[in-house]
């Protein structure tokens, strides 16, 4: 452990994210969500030649946490833009499917080119993000309270 150091990275609002949810099937879209934030992560991380400590198994894309250690060094700048990357997908997606399949309500076509700035702020500004990383010899307990 001398000569390990270990990055944290957690985002948040996770609670508020999982909060608005009405229904079962609410809850369990917002929880695959994260969950798939936190796998893209991770993977990126493996492929940067860290080594995931928690989760301990990312082959999974539900129920992970979005709290997320990693032995070695994960830059700030390529894990943030990581999560804004997969956001993004998400949003795009998400956005494309509403305006191909919704494009009447009560009997009016639908413009939907007004909201295109809101999903687009929606998209660069809906999480916050946090990273830090220990000095060579840290324990992962240190490093988590930083």
């Amino acid at each position: 452990m001398k000569n390990k150091n270990y990055t944290v990275i957690t985002f948040a609002p996770v609670q508020g994210f999982i909060e608005k949810s009405r229904k079962l099937r609410d809850l369990y879209g917002s929880s695959y969500l994260l969950s798939y934030i936190s796998w893209v992560i991770c993977n990126a991380a493996e492929q940067h030649n860290c080594k995931v400590i928690s989760p301990a198994s990312i082959n999974v894309t539900q129920g992970m946490p979005n709290q997320i250690i990693i032995e070695g060094n994960f830059p700030e700048n390529e894990a943030k833009s990581v999560l804004l990357k997969a956001w993004k997908c998400i949003t795009e997606t998400c956005r494309e499917w509403i305006e191909k399949n919704i494009e009447v309500i009560e009997d009016e076509k639908v413009d939907y080119t007004p909201w295109r700035r809101t999903w687009d702020l929606w998209t660069k500004y809906a999480w916050e993000f946090f990273w830090v990383q220990g000095n060579i010899g840290d324990s992962i307990s240190n490093v988590r309270e930083n």
